[in-house]
């Protein structure tokens, strides 16, 4: 079954969700895979919400879910910096533990 992670009125830009099965390994991740991703996630105004497909929990026991609400800087909000293809993310990933049986 997925999950879907509620991020509305937070005012997040983006979010980083990952997911740890049972052994440890990771089972989901949506974080950027190259530069061009992770400067397409800083265009978004908002994000909703993140949905965890169903297959990041396929192994019965303690999954370890984190989310990271990420705010993205505006280009006037940066002093002496080339902002031209360039943001600053700031984050804090929180972890919350998920049993499946």
């Amino acid at each position: 079954t997925p999950i879907t992670v509620d991020l509305a009125g937070r005012g997040y830009a983006s979010a980083i969700v990952v997911v740890f099965g049972p052994d440890g390994a990771p089972t989901f991740g949506n974080q950027p895979e190259s530069i061009g991703d992770l400067y397409e996630s800083t265009l978004a105004d908002t994000v909703e919400s993140v949905e965890i497909p169903g297959s990041a929990f396929s192994d019965p026991g303690l999954h370890a879910v984190g989310v990271a609400g990420m705010s993205h800087s505006d280009a006037d909000g940066l002093d002496a910096l080339n902002t031209v293809l360039s943001k600053v993310r700031a984050g804090q990933m929180v972890f919350t533990p998920v049993t499946v049986e």
